[in-house]
């Protein structure tokens, strides 16, 4: 992660005049050793050499310099994957004092900042107390809103008002979120599926199933994301609630979205049980804490990555096009733990002497 990266341009320019370390030695009066030193990084060039190693390579000082204030994508999954582990074993405010380091540092490292945003977001609960927490999420809310005033990237500007929005949501502030994003309800055209035609029309197949099969993949991702919501509008309605969760079990099991994402399926068998308890309907609901547990306790979950599958075969463009890759947003320890916290619910209290629950849960505990 360094930001000024003179022995990488030294490097650049020797080699497009065809130098030798020891010819561009000579020319600036200085010994062979000097030069390997600048280039591997161990040493910089004294002050009152860089006038002339610039004016002899026809750049400017700036040039010579070559800082770069943004670091790499590889970088960035390697700052958050460090400070998501620690997250999970260290004191938070610890780790909260380097990631504000981090900030100060990249002041204007937007994909950086973007992703320290979703960092504090995913990890807020681990605070401590309701109004730490709320603390923490404001501290996100305000990294993305600098973002927006200051970021020109529309990729990062299409991303700020959906993790705002999200902050908001698990502050438990729904006006906020209406307000942000109840007049973006236009009909949103996907230009993926005319853009695959276009290479079909050129017989550039691979492109094609890249865009076809990434459009499909998220898709799915939406809808599975949309059923809690509907199925809690539905929930004085038990025929219209079942059809639409029978639904939704078929069409993970045709995709084997179990093992595709289970970050999208665990939150809709959860959500699932707590309503279905809500209703005192207690075998639908043990039947999605069955599945629930099953995805959790999968041999080969972890490392819990992002990947495709014989099926989905052509999604890994799509997957290393996100700013985390193939990464979770959280380490294994901590999402293991959530696994476990999630049957703590008040909403679960029923089932404690359930002796199906009780094999759930020390399933779960076996993690």
């Amino acid at each position: 992660m360094k930001e000024i990266r003179i022995g990488n341009k030294i490097i650049e320019k020797r080699k497009e005049l065809k130098l030798t370390q020891e010819e561009l030695a000579d020319h600036l009066g200085v010994s062979k050793p000097a030069v390997s030193k600048w280039e591997s990084g161990q040493s910089y060039p004294d002050i009152t050499l860089l006038p002339v190693i610039a004016t002899y390579f026809d750049i400017t000082v700036d040039e010579l310099f070559d800082y770069q204030p943004q670091l790499t994508k590889p970088e960035i999954r390697k700052v958050y994957r460090s400070l998501a582990e620690r997250f999970a074993k260290e004191p938070f405010d610890e780790v909260l004092t380097e990631l504000n380091a981090l900030m100060k540092k990249y002041y204007s490292c937007w994909p950086l900042l973007l992703n320290l945003g979703i960092l504090l977001m995913n990890h807020a609960d681990l605070a401590g107390s309701i109004e730490r927490r709320n603390e923490i999420l404001q501290e996100a809310l305000r990294l993305f809103e600098r973002i927006e005033q200051n970021c020109d990237d529309p990729k990062i500007l299409r991303q700020t008002p959906l993790f705002k929005a999200t902050c908001w949501m698990m502050a438990g502030n729904p006006n906020e979120v209406i307000d942000l994003l109840a007049d973006a309800d236009e009909v949103k055209l996907n230009p993926d599926i005319l853009l695959a035609n276009a290479y079909l029309m050129k017989q550039e197949n691979e492109k094609a199933l890249n865009l076809l099969q990434g459009s499909i993949f998220t898709d799915l991702l939406s809808i599975v994301g949309a059923m809690p919501g509907l199925m809690a509008i539905y929930a004085a309605q038990p025929g219209t609630l079942d059809r639409w969760s029978q639904s939704i079990e078929r069409l993970i099991d045709i995709f084997d979205l179990d093992h595709l994402h289970p970050a999208s399926v665990l939150p809709f068998h959860v959500n699932a049980a707590a309503l279905y308890l809500s209703q005192s309907r207690v075998d639908p609901a043990l039947h999605h804490l069955e599945r629930y547990a099953r995805i959790a306790c999968e041999p080969g979950l972890f490392p819990f990555t992002l990947k495709g599958n014989a099926q989905f075969d052509h999604i890994q463009a799509l997957i290393e096009s996100l700013d985390l890759g193939s990464l979770a947003p959280r380490s294994d320890q901590a999402i293991k733990q959530s696994f476990k916290d999630l049957l703590k619910h008040p909403a679960f209290e029923s089932l404690a002497e359930n002796d199906r629950f009780k094999r759930i849960v020390r399933d779960l505990d076996a993690l």
